[in-house]
C-alpha cells in the first residue's frame, strides 16, 4: 500500500501501541530521523548505459574466470 502519514502522540502508550502493531506486520513505524530507505536498484538506475553495463559485465566474467583459474 504504502501510504505515509504524520502522527501527533501524546503519551508514551502510542509508541508502544504503534510498535506492537509494527511486530503484527499491520504498519512500519518510520521515526523523522530514520532515512528513508530505497532500494540500490533505483538508486542506480540510469547510470550506465547499456553498453556500458554489457561491457562491465564482461569485465566481471573474465575476471572471475581468471580468479577461478589461478585459485585452482
Amino acid at each position: 500500500m504504502g501510504n505515509k502519514i504524520v502522527v501527533e502522540l501524546k503519551n508514551e502508550n502510542a509508541l508502544n501501541l504503534l510498535y506492537d502493531l509494527e511486530k503484527m506486520d499491520i504498519l512500519h513505524v518510520v521515526r523523522e530521523d530514520e532515512p528513508e530507505k530505497i532500494k540500490n536498484s533505483d538508486r542506480f538506475r540510469g547510470i550506465l548505459t547499456k553498453e556500458q553495463g554489457k561491457s562491465l559485465n564482461d569485465h566481471i566474467k573474465s575476471s572471475r574466470e581468471e580468479w577461478d583459474r589461478n585459485t585452482l
